[in-house]
């Protein structure tokens, strides 16, 4: 029958082996896994924010070359872009029950 580990007797850690004055290189000296720092500031962005993977910024557009982008096309083939049909429908909508609502209560503008 096999021994009960219970029945066993406690057995201590073993300590320094005799002779010994100092202790063992691996308590002396321990191992640094990483070391932290606090970052500057709390609203701190990290170093490569703002910058494409070639390392250099963008420029900086203004509107008048974002209108440039715009092309005539664009407007002729909007019926083919997605959910054109329901924005469409719901900003007619909308105009319609605002408009109505001002001519039942006679606004001024």
């Amino acid at each position: 029958m096999a021994d009960d580990t219970r029945d066993a007797k406690q057995s201590h850690p073993a300590g320094p082996p005799p002779g010994a004055t100092e202790p063992p290189e691996h308590v002396r000296q321990p191992k640094v896994y990483e070391i932290f720092e606090a970052p500057p500031s709390a609203n701190a962005l990290p170093q490569g924010y703002g910058q494409n993977t070639a390392g250099g910024r963008p420029p900086k557009l203004s509107l008048g070359e974002a209108v440039k982008t715009v092309r005539v096309e664009d407007f002729k083939n909007v019926h083919t872009y997605p959910c054109v049909r329901e924005s469409l429908m719901t900003g007619i909508g909308g105009a319609f029950a605002i408009g109505g609502t001002r001519m039942l209560f006679g606004s001024m503008f």
